[in-house]
């Protein structure tokens, strides 16, 4: 009587070529994964600003301007010194924020009296892009990835070879904020939308400055960290649009916060002081109008120029 074969397993070989067969699998399916990922971020981190937008408008409705970049404490002492509201503190009532608003003396610096820390280190989601790194150095307080564009440096102006005045210059001369020149007073003033002279359409209100307060330079972070950087704080605006010299190697020294200026580039170049963010060729911008639009990092000074200054006449041309 003959026996029949019968195998007990699979051979070494088959099963070889099926985990080969599994490892193209995953490795096909990992990026597409990963696209989505970051695809669905993405429409997050805009909606975060949309949400910021509407509540900026909401603001102006209410009270006839739009917030300042920097709300400075009106009677400056020793320890108000450096301690003004940001203009996302400002718009917390509108961001269905008021329970948090209302623990926030304005008239107080934002460490003095009953404005306690402990507020501070209260997360708002609405100012986190979900594609920002989450473990951030440092971090005790809220933090944003979303800051009001306040004008342009000099730097900025330099490599536009445009005929703008460097002396006061353009510094303040963005959407959410103005330096009184006139009176040489350490005040801001508030920016009415009729001061937007290049249209509310065609003016960036507030950028992605991402990766807060970790320092980052060319998607590289050299375990470095800006101090007192959190939603509530106006120093989060302080400095204007620059443009940096991006031929220096990635990371920066530690201890470095911005590589040198230069004409290299203004976005996803460094968190410093350029805008900056954690999507793949550019970053999402809030427009005066309440729209967002994805800005390449490849804009020239220029047309970058022509966004963030609120009534230069100068016209981008949208790529």
């Amino acid at each position: 009587m003959k026996r029949s074969a019968t195998r007990a397993g699979f051979t070494l070989i088959e099963l070889l070529v099926v985990m080969a067969i599994i490892a193209i699998l995953i490795g096909l399916l990992l990026p597409a994964v990963q696209k989505v990922r970051e695809a669905a971020n993405n429409m997050k981190c805009k909606n975060n600003m949309k949400q910021i937008g509407l509540a900026l408008h909401n603001y102006e409705n209410n009270y006839g301007k739009a917030p300042s970049w920097g709300y400075y404490i009106v009677n400056v002492s020793a320890q108000n010194t450096e301690q003004g509201h940001s203009a996302l503190t400002q718009l917390l009532p509108f961001l269905e924020q008021n329970n948090l608003a209302d623990t926030i003396d304005l008239n107080l610096g934002w460490k003095t009296g009953t404005n306690a820390a402990v507020q501070y280190q209260r997360e708002v989601k609405m100012f986190v892009c979900p594609s920002a790194p989450s473990d951030r150095t440092n971090q005790v307080d809220g933090v944003t990835d979303y800051a009001p564009t306040i004008g342009a440096s000099n730097v900025l102006v330099t490599c536009s070879q445009l005929p703008l005045s460097v002396s006061p210059g353009q510094a303040h001369n963005g959407m959410l904020g103005a330096w009184d020149y006139a009176n040489n007073i350490n005040l801001k003033r508030n920016v009415k939308f009729s001061d937007v002279k290049d249209g509310l359409s065609n003016t960036i209100c507030f950028g992605e400055t991402a990766g807060k307060p970790n320092v980052w330079y060319k998607g590289r972070t050299n375990n470095t960290a800006f101090a007192n950087y959190g939603w509530y704080n106006m120093l989060v605006a302080e400095y204007p649009i620059t443009r940096y010299d991006t031929s220096v190697p990635s990371p920066l020294p530690v201890g470095t916060y911005e590589p040198p200026p230069g004409c290299g580039g203004s976005i996803n170049a460094a968190n410093g002081a350029g805008l900056y963010s954690f999507h793949l060729g550019g970053v999402n911008i809030l427009w005066g109008d309440g729209s967002v639009r994805y800005l390449r990092s490849t804009v020239d000074a220029q047309n970058l120029i022509g966004m963030v200054l609120r009534s230069d006449g100068y016209q981008f041309v949208d790529e």
